[in-house]
Order: C-alpha cells, then sequence, then structure tokens
C-alpha cells in the first residue's frame, strides 16, 4: 500500500474505490450525500441508481465495480465503510471491503489483474475513525502495493 497525496478522480489507474454506505432512498438510489461520494455523484451521475440496484440490503453492501469511460481509470469501485450513512464507520466493514477489493483486483476484469487501484482514506472523514491508529493496520493486512492511498491535497478551503 502506497501512500500519496492528490486528487482520487485524477488518478491513473485501473480503479478508483469510493467510500460509501448501505441506504437506499425512496427512488431507490444510493444515497451518496456528503464526502468522497458526493464528488463521485456530481461526476457520474447515473452511479447512486446503478450502485442502488446492487445494494438492496445489508447483506448486498459490499464492494462493486462499475465500468466508467472518459476517465483516467477505468472502475469506479463502491467501498463500503458504513451500514447507515449518519453512523462512524464500521471497522469490520471496512475489513471485509479490503478483502472484497483485493479479490477484485486479482481477478481478471478487462483481461489481466489490476495493477492501479486508488483510495480515500476510507472511513477517516466523516466516518470519524482514526487513520494511523484503526484504518492503515486493517488495509495494510490485505492491500499490497497496487493499491494507492490518496490523501487529499491541503488548500485554503480543505485545511
Amino acid at each position: 500500500m502506497i501512500e500519496i497525496t492528490g486528487n482520487l478522480f485524477e488518478f491513473k489507474g485501473d480503479a478508483i474505490c469510493i467510500t460509501t454506505n448501505g441506504v437506499r432512498n425512496s427512488k431507490k438510489e444510493l444515497v451518496m450525500g456528503a464526502g468522497v461520494a458526493l464528488e463521485a455523484k456530481r461526476r457520474h451521475s447515473w452511479l447512486p441508481k446503478s450502485l442502488g440496484e446492487l445494494v438492496t440490503d445489508k447483506e448486498h453492501n459490499q464492494c462493486y465495480q462499475i465500468p466508467v469511460t472518459g476517465t483516467s481509470y477505468n472502475y469506479v469501485v463502491s467501498f463500503p465503510t458504513k451500514h447507515d450513512w449518519k453512523d462512524n464507520s464500521d471497522l469490520a466493514l471496512i475489513e471485509q471491503s479490503a478483502k472484497k477489493l483485493r479479490d477484485m483486483a486479482d481477478a481478471k476484469f478487462g483481461g489481466e489483474p489490476w495493477k492501479r487501484i486508488g483510495l480515500p482514506i476510507v472511513g477517516c472523514g466523516l466516518g470519524r475513525r482514526d487513520w494511523e491508529k484503526e484504518v492503515k493496520p486493517i488495509l495494510s493486512k490485505y492491500l499490497d502495493n497496487r493499491f494507492f492511498i490518496i490523501f487529499p491535497i491541503k488548500n485554503k478551503l480543505n485545511k
């Protein structure tokens, strides 16, 4: 696992991960109202509907790869950290998502295993988890040097 600074949505690779939860709205779209999920929704307006069709209940709150075109990456992968958007991130769910993501990267989507996957610092923003003490040790067990943890660039608006 490699830590870098940058913009997740400018990452050049096979896939990027977006943090998600398991809640659908009245239109059966996945709730993507804040943080990385909201930015993904702004960039890919069809994504809440696509993910809402897959995440139908708690059992189906897992990683899914959705192909995209016209970006510097080929897939958006949902990376659940919460069951409900109101909750803190669930460390057991983060671990489950890390295992599934590793398995997805090893599979041959598009003909060969993924070589570059970008992730935000999952569970540590609105999920209120500590990167160094809680999340990094979990991810380190499953994610190798194909996985890039992307810390956002700090600026006047994002201190």
